[in-house]
């Protein structure tokens, strides 16, 4: 057992503990899983800096608001300090990064890996992410611009029948435009 550290959450106080540290099929250079029910996803900088706790931050805060407008995303507990408990390929026992923490969806499959659930199942979920992501798009009053839309940022469930949005590390925030002669 190991701890991680809050840096930034807006739903959890204090540290939890993690019993192991595997890394994911999705992505087993950036996304560990750290408990039966919870994923940490490292930056890939792979440093303790500033800009990483920020993108994780942002990263954390995008689908917290995402979750809460009923969109299906990974619930997202925070952004913590993590100190790697074992020596992997890419990362040395004892270094501590930064990691946003959320929960796992156990049967993850990429949506570019769907098709050997056959085409129409597979035109069916590339429909569903874009329609969830056209529908944050015209979303005015959400915050954040979608990028790096591709469809390697989603997943699907298949005992849930759903479709994941997933990283959001590289959505910016909307520029708010003030014309001249009206109030902001």
């Amino acid at each position: 057992m190991y701890s991680l550290s809050p840096l930034f959450s807006e739903s959890m106080d204090g540290p939890i503990l993690a019993d192991r540290f595997n890394p994911t099929a999705v992505s087993p250079r950036r996304l560990f899983q750290i408990s039966e029910n919870l994923v940490a996803k490292i930056d890939l900088r792979n440093e303790y800096t500033q800009s990483a706790i920020n993108a994780l931050a942002r990263e954390h805060v995008v689908q917290t608001r995402l979750f809460d407008r009923g969109f299906c995303v990974p619930h997202s507990l925070g952004v913590f300090s993590l100190q790697i408990p074992t020596d992997t390929y890419y990362y040395r026992r004892g270094t501590i990064v930064p990691t946003h923490v959320f929960e796992l969806v156990s049967d993850a499959i990429p949506l570019p890996s769907t098709y050997h659930l056959g085409w129409d199942t597979a035109y069916r979920l590339q429909r569903e992410y874009d329609d969830a992501i056209r529908k944050i798009r015209s979303d005015k009053s959400f915050a954040f611009e979608p990028v790096d839309t591709g469809y390697h940022n989603g997943f699907y469930s298949p005992a849930k029948d759903t479709v994941f949005l997933c990283d959001f590390t590289l959505w910016k925030p909307k520029a708010r435009v003030q014309r001249i002669g009206q109030a902001a």
